[in-house]
């Protein structure tokens, strides 16, 4: 398996709630960077496996749909570069949330993931919607 096939494997598992197949794509020491959100940072699969078992993503509403639409992969040995637009559906709204990562792969599994998004926009979206996000632990 390619290093995107492996990515966009994982990245498909964790917006089908496929927490099976997300944790043996990672390492067992694998971190999970939300650069938009320092104090959400993953480290270690048993954090990963916790994360994964909170319903819809640990959002506030109940979660109908999620998926992304990779725009570009770039590859440099085990690093890869990935721009792609996540789609979050809540009460038949959806939250468009354009997107790059950072990925390490070693051994055939990824050991690093950044996320790079405008966390403004996750915010409007829910103000909008009249259920704003409590952000006092996020930074």
């Amino acid at each position: 398996m390619s290093h995107r096939e492996l990515v966009e494997r994982c990245l498909n598992a964790y917006f089908h709630s496929d927490p099976e197949t997300v944790l043996a794509s990672v390492t067992d020491d694998f971190e999970w960077v939300n650069v938009a959100l320092p104090m959400a940072t993953i480290r270690g699969r048993t954090a990963l496996e916790a994360k994964l078992a909170v319903p819809d993503l640990g959002l506030p509403l109940p979660l109908e749909a999620a998926d992304h639409d990779t725009t570009l992969v770039l590859e440099d040995g085990d690093r890869l570069m990935h721009e792609r637009v996540d789609r979050l559906t809540f009460s038949a709204r959806t939250l468009i949330i354009p997107c790059a990562a950072a990925w390490e792969i070693r051994s055939g599994r990824i050991a690093v993931w950044r996320d790079y998004y405008d966390i403004g926009v996750v915010l409007r979206f829910f103000a909008g919607i009249g259920r704003p996000l409590d952000t006092s632990r996020w930074w």
